[in-house]
C-alpha cells in the first residue's frame, strides 16, 4: 500500500464570483500602472523637447549678443573719425582762416601717420603734434608742410621724439598769414 502525502497547502477554492471580482481588481491595477506608466513617460519626454528647445534659443540669444557687441563697439578708426570732425565742429566754427587750416592739416594722408593733437596758440598761429611710425613716414609728413608754405607762412619743427613703442613724435608750429583771416 502507498500512502500518499500532500504536502501543499490546502487551498480554498474560489467561487465564480469571487474569481471574476479578483480578476477585476487585477486588470484595473494593471490598467493603472500602465497610464501612471506612459504619463510618466510623455512627461520625460517633453521636459526632453522643451530642455532641447531652451538649449537652441539660448544658442540664438548668445550668438545675437554677440552680434550686437561687435556693432556697439566702435572701432578705432570710428574713433579717430570721430574725434576728427568733434574738433572740426567745435573749435571755430564760422571762422575760415581756421577752417582752411584744419582742413590741409586732416588732408595728411600719409600712411602710418596720425595727427595726435592740434592746438590753436592765437588767431594766426597753432601747434601739431604728429605720430609716425617709421622714419619715412615721418620725412613724408614734413614734406607735406612744406609744399603748404602757399597757406601755412612759417613751418617750425619743435622737435622729434621717440616714444617707447617706437613711434616718432613730432611737433610744429605752423602759422597763418594774417591776411588769409
Amino acid at each position: 500500500m502507498t500512502l500518499k502525502v500532500n504536502l501543499l497547502k490546502k487551498s480554498r477554492a474560489l467561487s465564480e464570483k469571487e474569481y471574476q471580482s479578483e480578476r477585476k481588481v487585477f486588470i484595473g491595477a494593471m490598467v493603472g500602472f500602465i497610464t501612471i506608466l506612459s504619463v510618466t513617460i510623455a512627461f520625460f519626454g517633453w521636459q526632453f523637447f522643451v530642455s532641447s528647445q531652451i538649449k537652441k534659443v539660448n544658442e540664438v540669444i548668445a550668438s545675437a549678443n554677440t552680434k550686437l557687441v561687435g556693432l556697439q563697439l566702435p572701432t578705432g578708426q570710428q574713433k579717430y573719425i570721430k574725434s576728427r570732425l568733434k574738433m572740426i565742429t567745435t573749435l571755430f566754427a564760422g571762422r575760415e582762416t581756421t577752417r582752411e587750416a584744419l582742413k590741409r592739416i586732416l588732408d595728411l594722408s600719409v600712411p602710418g601717420v596720425t595727427v595726435s593733437s592740434i592746438t590753436f596758440e592765437g588767431s594766426d598761429a597753432l601747434k601739431i603734434q604728429v605720430t609716425a611710425t617709421s622714419l619715412a613716414s615721418y620725412d613724408e609728413v614734413y614734406k607735406f608742410f612744406e609744399e603748404t608754405k602757399d597757406f601755412f607762412v612759417s613751418i617750425i619743427n619743435e622737435g622729434v621724439s621717440r616714444s617707447e613703442e617706437g613711434k616718432y613724435v613730432m611737433t610744429l608750429s605752423l602759422n597763418v598769414p594774417p591776411a588769409a583771416k
